[in-house]
């Protein structure tokens, strides 16, 4: 199956300059967001929409989904 992805923010060092944090990956039939982030190396804590919804790492992807993959973010009082 065919997903297409884009990576937000530093996620973008991921990928060759001139791919601008978009492509596209062919995966195994069953493959989950967790498989996906590692085909693409992403080691870090990320949040990872699957068709403009939240999805957890386990989320089983289908061909043509559409992932956006951000960098987490926490924040607190100073």
């Amino acid at each position: 199956m065919r997903v297409e992805f884009r990576l937000y923010g530093g996620l973008r060092d991921l990928l060759p300059a001139e791919a601008r944090g978009r492509g596209e990956l062919e995966l195994v039939t069953g493959a989950a967001v967790a498989d996906l982030l590692a085909q693409l190396g992403v080691q870090r804590t990320v949040v990872v929409a699957c068709n403009d919804e939240d999805v957890p790492a386990t989320h089983a992807l289908q061909d043509g989904d559409k992932i956006a993959v951000f960098s987490a973010v926490s924040g607190g009082r100073i």
